[in-house]
């Protein structure tokens, strides 16, 4: 197909009208409601909503998962409609469950009542929260008979949406349309007189791919809470640490059992251009987890020859999913971004018969970055430099005129590497291990590491037998590519099979670190490195798989066995949504404390009172705090 002025138009057409139906059709915000209740009963309730434009009513339904009393909360979008009244149902039978908060959000305005029905309302005024209490033109909350709930009289403060915001929609929208249409339908190479509706399918994947990949991106961008969690209180806020200015010590130093030099980086370049702002972090780690993407894409591009295996975004796809949503709700988690990047940009020049000095100063760049991103890095490399030296002892010295500069190859890198090593280990004391750690002699090793890779499967709940299936699915492709004479020298073999070595080496540190703490095997943070065996197990049984019918159908039935088990894995927009709420109710404790009215103490957040290292952000000016009045 070539382009026309006629498909130029047509284009162009469609996005107008889509940006059109978007601006005059999409006029109101999302509002949240949040239930905060303990409850004794578990099971599905429905909200409804009643629409004051058209006099319909929607119901909205989410799950009760409590039965023991304990604290809770629930976060139920609402329509984007004109919201006349909100009826809550009884969460559970009488006397069976109790309604300690109900909120009713959206971007500008949130209206709180406690349990007594009494009404707070909260907005952000000249980027400062602005607490008063409800205003005669408030909403009104009734408790019924039934033990219902009735939130009605609701106005319209914060529920238009914006022009700007309605016209950023309406033209983001169209672009993508027309960009998406340009990208499906431009010429393919060799001008074929004619072009089958399959040849379609590898532009479509990409566009759907990168679709999925903005939308995750717009509910980072849209639910992110400026607000530190964990680690980051103390190693962000201590003495000499980021607000003392960035020096050689605090940047190589440990965090936890931890190398981050990146995205320590990242941290100081916040703090000079916008205070040290934790939401904008997670946005721009989000774009680096995207160059991560990238780079996996090229190392297929490298390993198979641009054009082969087209279809391969669908099985990245899997990478887009939720699951590993503490990676990119968490600003300091950017370093698993990084030692992902960094070990997958040394894949491409871990095997090579291209015995330069360049590819193997890259190769030992690559591979220390990774080290000083994050301590899986360690794993990486030492999968890597092993799967170089046996390479090139097997392969590379049965050619005499390769000998000399495939040792002088290998010397070098060893060398790198090993300076590399020692300031790893020798510029900071490392700190003691806070629990036990666990290695390969216990049977838990084995059992955390078989469950790790089920993760990366989409199997959520802790079982054997799920992980024993994935990894027997992981490493048949490698047993046989070594198995077969006229593969098991080949360069594209041992890059693939050093590829999943690499993500299965680096779960194994995380049992090691990890396995002996109970609950924490199967913890979001750690699926990132799990599902890249996804697409490194497409790219193995690809190689493998030399007949293109056989092939296809079995990268079929893979990816299907992929989607079943990650079926339950794409509720984004949920997750996301409660992580801002338990971020909301980490801000409103460190609020407490600024105003006198706590002690520091919030759970959610850290372990121990944040009010040294909150006095310490404060004095220093960092964003968060500059919210509080």
């Amino acid at each position: 197909m070539t382009y026309t002025r006629s498909l130029a138009l047509t284009l162009i057409a469609i996005s107008v009208v889509a940006g059109y139906l978007l601006f005059h059709l999409n006029g109101y915000v999302d509002a949240t409601l949040v239930i905060e209740a303990k409850t004794l009963e578990m099971g599905n309730r429905q909200v409804a909503v009643l629409d004051a434009d058209t006099g319909s009513t929607k119901t909205v339904t989410f799950v009760v998962g409590d039965n023991t009393g304990a604290d809770c909360f629930y976060t139920i979008e609402l329509p984007s409609i004109h919201l006349k009244s909100i009826k809550i149902p009884p969460l559970s039978g009488e006397g069976r469950f109790q309604v300690d908060r109900v909120i009713l959000k959206n971007d500008q305005v949130s209206y709180i009542w406690n349990s007594k029905g009494e009404c707070e309302q909260k907005t952000i005024q000249n980027g400062k929260i602005h607490r008063e209490a409800c205003k005669p033109d408030s909403p009104v909350l009734t408790a019924n008979a039934d033990k219902s709930l009735t939130i009605s009289s609701i106005p319209t403060l914060g529920m238009l949406k914006s022009f700007k915001t309605k016209i950023t929609i309406a033209l983001s929208s169209g672009l993508l349309m027309f960009f998406s249409g340009i990208w499906l339908l431009r010429p393919f190479s060799g001008q074929k007189p004619t072009v089958s509706s399959q040849e379609y399918l590898p532009r479509a994947a990409v566009i759907l791919f990168v679709i999925v990949y903005l939308y995750q991106f717009s509910l980072i961008w849209k639910y992110a809470v400026d607000v530190p969690y964990w680690e980051e209180w103390v190693y962000y806020f201590e003495p000499n640490g980021l607000l003392d200015g960035l020096s050689w010590k605090w940047l190589f130093s440990f965090w936890d059992f931890h190398k981050i030099v990146f995205t320590k980086l990242v941290a100081w370049l916040s703090l000079k251009l916008n205070y040290l702002d934790f939401a904008q972090q997670k946005k721009v780690n989000y774009i680096i987890f995207g160059v991560m993407l990238f780079a996996v894409y090229r190392f297929k591009e490298r390993l198979l020859g641009k054009g082969n295996f087209q279809l391969f975004t669908l099985f990245m796809l899997f990478m887009l999913s939720p699951i590993a949503y503490a990676n990119h709700m968490v600003a300091q988690m950017s370093q698993t971004h990084f030692v992902i990047l960094f070990s997958v940009l040394a894949l491409n020049y871990t095997i090579s018969i291209d015995y330069s000095a360049k590819t193997e100063i890259l190769f030992c760049l690559c591979v220390i970055a990774a080290m000083f991103s994050y301590s899986h890095g360690l794993a990486f490399a030492a999968v890597y430099l092993s799967s170089k030296t046996f390479y090139t002892v097997y392969c590379g010295l049965k050619k005499p005129v390769d000998r000399k500069s495939a040792l002088l190859s290998l010397l070098l890198c060893y060398l790198l590497i090993a300076l590399g090593l020692y300031f790893w280990f020798f510029m900071d004391k490392q700190p003691a291990p806070k629990w036990p750690l666990l290695f390969p002699v216990d049977s838990r090793f084995w059992e955390c590491l078989i469950n790790l890779v089920g993760l990366g499967f989409g199997f959520n709940d802790e079982g054997i037998f799920s992980g024993i299936l994935c990894l027997f699915i992981t490493l048949l492709p490698c047993i046989l590519l070594f198995q077969k004479t006229e593969t098991r020298r080949e360069i594209t073999t041992w890059q693939i099979v050093t590829a999943i070595l690499g993500i299965l080496a680096a779960l194994g540190a995380i049992c090691i670190g990890r396995g002996s703490l109970s609950g924490s095997i199967k913890s979001s943070r750690y699926a990132e490195f799990a599902f890249l065996l996804i697409p490194y197990t497409s790219l193995a049984w690809w190689l493998l798989l030399k007949n293109a019918k056989w092939r296809g159908l079995f990268l079929t039935i893979f990816w299907i066995f992929c989607f079943i088990t990650y079926q339950d894995d794409w509720a984004a927009a949920v997750i996301y949504r409660d992580i801002e709420q338990i971020d909301l109710k980490v801000l409103e404790c460190v609020e407490n404390y600024s105003l006198g009215a706590g002690d520091g103490l919030c759970p959610e957040t850290y372990g121990e009172p944040i009010g040294k290292y909150y006095d310490r952000a404060k004095r220093y000016g960092v964003n968060f705090t500059r919210q509080f009045n």
